[in-house]
């Protein structure tokens, strides 16, 4: 995935040991300044993220559409859904919801989260935008119980690394800085409720898959390509694996658990590191992995809704970025031998 390089913000502190991962708590919702931090452990992002400078109007990956222009409305049902968490913070907070109002106006920025971002760079990009502290938005994805958003109440599988994966939408947003983490996220999570439509969700329902494995599907393509011309083809042979039983086999799964799950685990404890291989490892498990593997951009999740009509089941990719396809193992082991990927017997 090629993200829009403009500036490198590099993020290193200490890290330190995590312990009760996946405790939660209701309340709350997205739309309140009322700033909470979440400091539970003190994750740190300990790598590089290169976040897109805004200036100007900016091409978002939501096909122009912002998290305040949004072309596909909330479903009637969502909107009351989140309203009444909202409404229900606000009776609980009657001073702090007063204090709001009369407050001055809040200073904005305009942040791109990029289609491929994982969670985990998303939160950096935020923390980089002087949106939320990188901290904070980890131990509120971790410990605040986002159920209300029909998206997240709906995940079956408990064996995924992080239950906000795949589902902050990428795009383009204004954010108030210094804004309660949970808020931030909710922005980003009421942007992915509103891009299921339900036509979407009919033809979703009609394949006999839950949005979830689409999302997850997507977030699959958008890690494999790096272009939206090879991501139909990408995705055939995806349904077509598992159509036939087959494991999927894609790189991507393992390397999310390897790059954006293990550093935040924070233990040197292998059963604890390990503990997700074997719900991620395409390689291994059956059919899809336990959970999205990043944000899939739109172009990813038509992909994953509408993939070629063909009866592809290998793929591989030479060094200059050009895709080899093959329905037979016999011709897989040639297009990789085409791609440079393996020596001619």
């Amino acid at each position: 995935m090629k993200k829009p390089i403009r500036t490198l913000i590099c993020v290193c502190l200490v890290l330190c040991v995590l312990s009760g991962f996946f405790a939660c708590s209701r309340g709350g919702a997205d739309g309140s300044d009322e700033s909470t931090e979440y400091t539970t452990h003190n994750y740190t992002y300990p790598g590089t993220i290169e976040v897109p400078v805004v200036s100007g109007e900016i091409e978002s990956d939501t096909q122009g559409t912002t998290e305040n222009n949004l072309s596909n409305p909330l479903l009637q049902h969502v909107e009351s859904n989140i309203l009444n968490a909202e409404t229900t913070k606000a009776q609980n907070n009657p001073t702090k919801a007063e204090e709001t109002t009369s407050a001055a106006p809040k200073k904005t920025v305009s942040v791109t989260i990029p289609a491929g971002a994982t969670m985990v760079d998303a939160f950096a990009i935020l923390d980089a935008s002087g949106v939320a502290s990188f901290s904070s938005l980890m131990n509120t994805a971790q410990n605040f119980d986002f159920t209300y958003y029909p998206l997240i109440e709906a995940q079956k599988k408990t064996t995924r690394a992080f239950k906000l994966e795949g589902y902050l939408r990428a795009g383009t947003y204004n954010f108030t800085v210094n804004s309660k983490p949970e808020d931030a996220i909710g922005k980003l999570l009421r942007s992915m409720e509103s891009s299921i439509t339900t036509y979407m969700r009919n033809q979703i329902a009609s394949r006999g898959y839950t949005i979830d494995d689409v999302i997850t599907i997507a977030s699959i393509i958008q890690r494999e390509c790096t272009n939206t011309a090879d991501m139909t083809r990408v995705s055939a042979i995806i349904h077509n694996r598992l159509a036939q039983g087959m494991k999927l086999e894609m790189k991507s799964t393992i390397a999310y658990i390897d790059t954006s799950v293990k550093p935040y685990l924070q233990t040197q404890d292998e059963t604890v590191l390990n503990q997700y291989n074997n719900y991620y490892d395409t390689n291994s498990c059956a059919a899809l992995p336990a959970g999205p593997i990043c944000c899939p951009g739109s172009d990813a999740i038509t992909a994953a809704l509408n993939p070629a009509g063909v009866d592809y089941l290998y793929f591989c990719v030479d060094k200059d970025g050009k895709y080899y396809y093959a329905g037979t193992p016999e011709e897989h082991e040639q297009n990789l031998i085409a791609a440079g990927l393996k020596t001619a017997e």
